[in-house]
Formats: C-alpha cells, sequence, structure tokens
C-alpha cells in the first residue's frame, strides 16, 4: 500500500507575491508525497535547483489527499514518473514561470483559440505542472480541461481529485 499526499505552501516572498497576485490564490508551491507501506517516504518536487526529491514529509501549510486510495500500480507510475524526471535532471523553467504569469490572466483567451506557447519538453517544468502531469500518467487530470502547464498551485489545491486530509 502506498500512501500520497499533495503539499501546498504560501509564500510571502517577493516571487510568491507576485504568483499569488497573477493567478489570485493564496497558494504558490505544491509537491507531492509517496510513502510505500511503513518505509519511510520522499516529497519530490520542482523548485529553483530543477526536480529532486527529499526524505520524509516536508513541513508544509496544508496537505490534501486523493479522494479514494490509489491502487499499487498508480503510485508506482507516480513515482516512477518524479524519478525519471530527476534522473534526467530536468530543470526548473524560470522562462515559463515568467511567461505564464504574463499571460495568466488572459488564458481563456489562449485556451479559446488553442494556443500553446509553453511546452515542458522545450521550456521545462514548474511545480504545478509537474504534479499535474505526474498524475496524469496514471490517468487522473486534476485540472481538467486545462493544457499542460498550464494548471496553479490553486488550481490543483481546488481538484476534483484532491480533499483535506482527514476528512
Amino acid at each position: 500500500m502506498a500512501y500520497v499526499r499533495v503539499l501546498f505552501w504560501r509564500s510571502d516572498n517577493w516571487i510568491g507575491r507576485i504568483i499569488r497576485w497573477r493567478t489570485r490564490s493564496p497558494w504558490t508551491h505544491v509537491a507531492v508525497y509517496i510513502q510505500w507501506l511503513d518505509a519511510p517516504g520522499r516529497t519530490y518536487e520542482f523548485d529553483a535547483r530543477g526536480a529532486w526529491a527529499t526524505a520524509g514529509q516536508k513541513a508544509c501549510d496544508e496537505v490534501r489527499v486523493p479522494i479514494r486510495p490509489l491502487q499499487l500500480w498508480e503510485a508506482s507510475e507516480l513515482e516512477r514518473y518524479w524519478l525519471g524526471v530527476i534522473r534526467w535532471h530536468n530543470l526548473y523553467a524560470f522562462a515559463t514561470l515568467v511567461g505564464l504569469l504574463a499571460i495568466y490572466p488572459t488564458r481563456w483567451f489562449w485556451d479559446r483559440i488553442g494556443w500553446r506557447p509553453f511546452s515542458a519538453k522545450f521550456w521545462g517544468r514548474v511545480c504545478s505542472s509537474g504534479v499535474a502531469e505526474s498524475f496524469k500518467r496514471f490517468g487522473i487530470d486534476l485540472v481538467p480541461k486545462r493544457a499542460e502547464l498550464y494548471e496553479s498551485p490553486g488550481e490543483i489545491h481546488d481538484s476534483w481529485f484532491l480533499k483535506r486530509e482527514g476528512t
């Protein structure tokens, strides 16, 4: 059995303030925690250093869990995604973050005309796109109707597939 948690943070540094202003959400960072049986778990995330893992669950502002326990194969796919991006040294996409912050308020228009200027394969990933992409590996779209790399931490927080831990 595997326990999966999605971790959320609020940041008051200047980058966090810009993210909150552009996305109109208090959430500025998101990561995934995976623990297998009684073994120590790991927190997987994208940050300024790129994709990486930390032993144990990092302290955070809020924890959300899937609405149903994940099957073993689903948790395996989730972890396989993170181990793959770490192995290939996927970098944090500062250019994507700047671009997303610039176009975020007008996404409705770009979605309507089908323009997708960012691709993880070319530009890299930001924290929220990594989390969303890792769940898509086993068929769960945390933010339906949102194209690759267009998810924000706040949209993942409000996902249909996640609930507050303990509820």
